[in-house]
């Protein structure tokens, strides 16, 4: 479908960035829509029997549903940008699934402290440390400030973006 988009927007810039801002809106709207309702719904269902999930106020954990909002929205930008960037909806989500899976799970066998460091930096960990939560026992000490956490979340879809558009706008449809 790129050439029925190319011949219908020539600009590649700006089908790409229209695209990006399609995809990171209705995401963000999504996810947190979809968020806040099954958190609210798992509240009702549950209502009064301490479950040890439901143990915390909403106002304790809304900084963690808004940062997975964002987790979610940074993810489908990642997405957009690496399909773009290898031309194959196939690829793309390979290489989220890599992001999200593969990379953790690798990362936890490399020696200490390199396998702290490069966890709290992959995507499962960020969330964590937005939100100002101790990351799992499994990691440590490693632990990112909030704002650093948001940093390289921010990161991931602005660098994939980048390839993205730099290999739309290099390559022929």
């Amino acid at each position: 479908m790129i050439r029925t988009s190319l011949v219908t927007v020539p600009n590649r810039s700006t089908l790409f960035l229209a695209k990006a801002a399609i995809v990171g809106m209705t995401t963000f709207v999504a996810a947190h829509a979809i968020l806040l309702l099954t958190y609210a719904t798992s509240r009702q269902i549950t209502s009064g029997r301490h479950l040890g999930f439901n143990e915390v106020s909403f106002s304790h954990d809304l900084p963690v549903l808004l940062a997975s909002g964002m987790s979610v929205t940074a993810l489908a930008l990642v997405g957009l940008g690496l399909g773009a960037a290898v031309r194959s909806t196939a690829g793309a989500v390979m290489s989220v699934v890599t992001l999200l899976f593969v990379l953790p799970g690798i990362a936890t066998y490399l020696p200490p402290p390199w396998n702290t460091r490069i966890s709290t930096i992959l995507l499962p960990s960020l969330v964590p440390q937005i939100a100002g939560q101790r990351l799992s026992s499994r990691l440590g000490d490693g632990f990112l400030a909030p704002w650093a956490a948001l940093a390289v979340l921010l990161a991931y879809p602005l660098v994939a973006l980048a390839i993205g558009y730099y290999q739309l706008k290099r390559k022929d449809a």
